[in-house]
């Protein structure tokens, strides 16, 4: 995702279905707490950082972030998990949700970002996808696609 503005943003979204099929998002942002542990990994390892959201939405549904920071590596490990205690089921989630300035080459930067689709696309201009009728759209469950929504 391109910044375009000064929103929070949340760190995941997770698409819930109930038993007949209705879709609800749910969000980091959505949580009626969130806490933050930090803890040695080992002495030499680094350090974890564990971020526990709870009652998201006001569901009983609990997620935990944990993300291990090696401590000679410019690397990190992210993990997300959830204790789902709902009737909801999980379609998909949405992790984690990076936000990348718009520094692209055709807005006079020099970044590119490399989307892992096909065989890998180089999106050098966001406006070139985003602005035709190809540009980015939820397709829903079940479907054909995007004939089926």
């Amino acid at each position: 995702m391109i910044h375009g503005g000064s929103a929070a943003r949340p760190i995941f979204t997770l698409r819930l279905r109930d038993d007949a099929g209705q879709a609800l998002d749910v969000t980091a942002l959505q949580a009626a707490s969130v806490t933050l542990e930090q803890a040695s990994i080992s002495a030499d390892d680094g350090t974890q950082l564990r971020f526990k959201y709870t009652k998201l939405n006001n569901l009983d549904l609990d997620a935990v972030v944990e993300v291990d920071l090696p401590q000679d590596s410019n690397l990190t490990d992210w993990r997300i998990s959830f204790d789902n205690r709902t009737s909801y089921l999980v379609e998909w989630v949405d992790f984690p949700d990076v936000v990348v300035p718009n520094d692209l080459v055709a807005a006079g930067g020099t970044a590119r970002i490399l989307w892992p689709a096909h065989e890998g696309v180089l999106i050098e201009d966001i406006g070139r996808r985003e602005n035709t009728w190809l540009k980015y759209q939820e397709t829903g469950y079940p479907s054909k696609g995007w004939d089926g929504t």
